[in-house]
């Protein structure tokens, strides 16, 4: 009686094409994902600005405080 040998699974050589072939593509696209990253944070950064600068502004209109030229409002902080 011959007993058949179920192949189940991957060989080892086989994970180690495939573990080779996702390093390959993580190292060439991290770069690209990194970039995306840096300008969703600059985007953040800008939009914080803004809203800080349209707060300050309705804040100083709300209390009558509008300064006149910008050296006025650099010493409104100080």
């Amino acid at each position: 009686m011959k007993l058949k040998k179920k192949n189940k699974g991957f060989s080892l050589v086989e994970l180690i094409v495939v573990m080779a072939i996702m390093a390959i593509l993580a190292v060439t696209l991290a770069p690209k994902l990194m970039q995306y990253v840096d300008k969703a944070r600059q985007a953040q950064d800008r939009e914080t600005v803004n809203s800080i600068y349209t707060a300050v502004k309705y804040g100083l209109m709300d209390s009558n405080l509008v300064p006149a030229t910008t050296t006025t409002f650099k010493n409104f902080f100080n």
